[in-house]
């Protein structure tokens, strides 16, 4: 198969992931601003894992009815090649402030400060590299 016969039929998904990834860093970088402004740090997870969700849902990444929180976020971040202990910190963070009654404190808020900018500089990185 040729390069342009592997274009077209990779192309728009391609294209799609681009757009994703794209997309995705720009929530990311308002769900940081976010992060810092928000004083409870509880709100401050459960919505970034929820801009992040709709973003993905928003590239046609819809999380399925059956699918545990962290089973969604793997599938949708596969896509755009984002390592996994990122997403897995990421995702239990939010369990843990979603559906648990412990203590959400400051430093769990700064874990996913963290873990956000890490996901955008990946999501950075691999633009770059696919410039280039």
């Amino acid at each position: 198969a040729s390069a342009a016969a592997y274009r077209r039929s990779h192309g728009s998904l391609l294209e799609e992931e681009a757009a994703l990834a794209a997309a995705l860093d720009a929530v990311l970088a308002d769900t940081l601003e976010d992060l810092y402004a928000e004083r409870d740090p509880r709100t401050a997870v459960i919505n970034a894992y929820g801009r992040m969700e709709q973003t993905f849902a928003a590239y046609r990444v819809p999380r399925e009815e059956a699918e545990t929180s962290l089973e969604y976020v793997e599938r949708a971040l596969d896509r755009l090649n984002v390592s996994g202990w990122a997403v897995r910190r990421l995702t239990r963070l939010f369990e843990r402030a979603k559906y648990s009654s412990h203590e959400v404190d400051a430093t769990m808020k700064e874990d996913a400060i963290e873990t956000l900018a890490s996901v955008r500089a990946e999501l950075e990185a691999d633009e770059h590299e696919a410039v280039a």
